[in-house]
């Protein structure tokens, strides 16, 4: 098992909702690693720029898309929002790979939508 961050839009084409994340195959083996254990979400907040962490829940199984070839639901449990929306650069960062040693956003990680999180 592992833990992951999984970036989330509002206006994704994807069909999320708090019981479920909705992605491509290329991400499959990445949220194969995360069932059973938690993901943390991130993304946009209403009415602030930049992208946040801001919320928590438990991949709890994957199940093929039947609608859509290469594409797949992780059935989510657990769902938790943060009572308040967290910086990605907060407490020194919590993304090692996602921030530069210069401080700026690692371009090629941000645009992952799935990311397995380094202890």
């Amino acid at each position: 098992m592992a833990n992951a961050v999984f970036v989330h839009k509002p206006d994704s084409p994807y069909d999320d909702s708090e019981s479920q994340y909705h992605f491509p195959k290329i991400y499959l083996k990445r949220v194969e690693q995360t069932v059973g254990d938690r993901i943390v979400y991130y993304g946009t907040c209403d009415g602030r720029s930049g992208r946040y962490y801001t919320a928590v829940a438990k991949v709890q199984k994957i199940r093929a898309d039947s609608a859509r070839i290469d594409h797949f639901y992780a059935e989510m449990a657990e769902h938790i929002e943060f009572d308040a929306p967290v910086d990605y650069l907060s407490n020194g960062g919590f993304e090692s790979k996602l921030v530069t040693p210069d401080g700026k956003v690692n371009g090629g990680t941000a645009q992952s939508a799935v990311r397995i999180i380094s202890w």
